[in-house]
């Protein structure tokens, strides 16, 4: 779990500034609120936090949008878990995004699929998306300026994810158990880990509105 200040062009682990264990939305607001305060930092970005699916329905936020599910084989991939709404027991990954105005927070947050294998170069190619997208004086979607930079870097990141993962999975199917314990095996595994974002720049450039999010209300979670 990274915490991403954009204050300068910082990602640091949240359990160096915040001081509290992340476990639900009261000790979120809690790390938030210190975040904001103590360290002054005005914009902070979770970048993902798992939460119960039952809080995640509670927070109302909407699924993935279609430039994202359009990119779906017919048969889900091996190790991808969507976001299953009728699954009481999953947890699902949230990133927030959370901006300090005025004395007041504003928060948004958006729910995330899951890949479960690991991937080089994620958290990096996230920061420098948002950093590079973050305008102060834009906002989409009755957004704030960092929660559009947020959603636009979440849809391009999670999209190469996607497109990287199906591509890594072909050459894995004709391996063997021995050549997965070699040590040039598994060289070879990680390279097709390395997140695809040359062959899929066009996505970057230009691959759809952004990925949706909603406000959190957190009177409710008082």
């Amino acid at each position: 779990m990274e915490l991403g200040a954009l204050h300068g062009d910082f990602w640091l682990t949240n359990r160096l500034l915040s001081g509290t264990t992340i476990t639900d939305l009261p000790t979120l607001h809690t790390a938030l609120d210190r975040l904001h305060t103590e360290h002054s930092l005005r914009h902070i970005a979770f970048s993902s936090i798992p939460l119960r699916q039952q809080t995640v329905q509670r927070l109302g936020l909407p699924s993935p949008p279609q430039s994202y599910t359009c990119l779906l084989p017919a048969n889900l991939p091996e190790a991808y878990n969507a976001i299953e709404w009728n699954n009481p027991d999953q947890e699902v990954l949230v990133c927030f995004a959370s901006s300090w105005s005025n004395n007041s927070m504003e928060t948004w947050a958006f729910a995330l699929p899951t890949i479960l294998v690991p991937f080089t170069g994620t958290g990096d190619f996230l920061s420098a998306l948002v950093a590079a997208w973050y305008d102060p004086s834009a906002s989409a979607n009755g957004m704030s300026p960092l929660a559009s930079a947020v959603s636009k870097a979440l849809l391009t990141v999670q999209q190469i994810l996607l497109r990287t993962h199906i591509h890594a999975l072909a050459p894995l199917k004709d391996k063997d158990d021995a050549s997965m314990n070699d040590v040039r095996g598994k060289a070879q595994v990680l390279r097709t880990r390395e997140l695809r974002i040359i062959p899929e720049r066009s996505l970057i450039t230009d691959g759809g509105e952004g990925w949706p999010g909603s406000r959190v209300d957190w009177s409710s979670w008082a």
